[in-house]
């Protein structure tokens, strides 16, 4: 059988295991490296692009402040990795393992995080704006001041995470686990708390709860 340009491509890409893909992620997001890293991909007939990387293991990497805007990350192992300040935004990073990792103001509007494990994440002044979180797994997350403003969190295991302070503007909280999560001064008067369980939360008189949840 005659091989295509297109067909020996794939056969390349696919037989790169994941330490030859995390190296080359290491190299890229490295200014002094970049280059290099682009001329070996290259060579490799597997240039990089936003499917490069489904499925790399990155945990524990310093990615403080990376351009990953619209970057496919499906089911990467980014556990316990520095994103600080990185823009997320638009990213794909469906059933990606994010816990314990440091997103403190990272930017991850409208990125797909469903059913992502971000236990114990460390969120503070997140931008999570319109992102879609539906199933995952926050509990133990810390989100102080973080913005969930028109997220999608339906499903979402929030026990015991900390949302002090965050915006929760017409955000789906509906069917959500809450219990024992930290509510003071949270802004959710708009939210959707419909099947929510919010069983032993912490809220105090600066907590904007929507008119039917007034009463808790």
């Amino acid at each position: 059988m005659k091989l295509t340009k297109a067909k020996l491509k794939q056969i390349i890409k696919e037989s790169l295991g994941d330490e030859m893909k995390t190296k080359l992620f290491q190299l890229y997001f490295n200014p002094d490296h970049r280059q290099q890293a682009i001329e070996l991909s290259n060579s490799l007939g597997t240039p990089i692009d936003n499917d490069f990387f489904v499925g790399v293991n990155l945990a524990g990497f310093d990615l403080e402040g990376a351009d990953l805007y619209g970057a496919n990350l499906q089911g990467a192992n980014l556990q316990g990795a520095n994103l600080k300040d990185a823009n997320l935004a638009e990213a794909y990073l469906y059933d990606a393992n994010l816990s314990g990792a440091n997103l403190r103001d990272a930017y991850l509007e409208g990125a797909d995080l469903g059913g992502v494990n971000l236990e114990g994440a460390y969120l503070k002044g997140a931008d999570l704006g319109g992102a879609n979180l539906s199933g995952a797994d926050l509990s133990g997350a810390d989100l102080f001041d973080a913005d969930l403003s028109h997220a999608d969190l339906s499903g979402a295991d929030l026990s015991g995470a900390n949302l002090e302070n965050a915006y929760a503007l017409e955000t789906d909280l509906s069917n959500s686990n809450l219990t024992n999560a930290i509510l003071n001064s949270t802004a959710m008067y708009s939210a959707i708390l419909q099947g929510a369980n919010m069983k032993n939360i912490t809220y105090d008189k600066y907590t904007s709860f929507p008119p039917s949840r007034k009463k808790i």
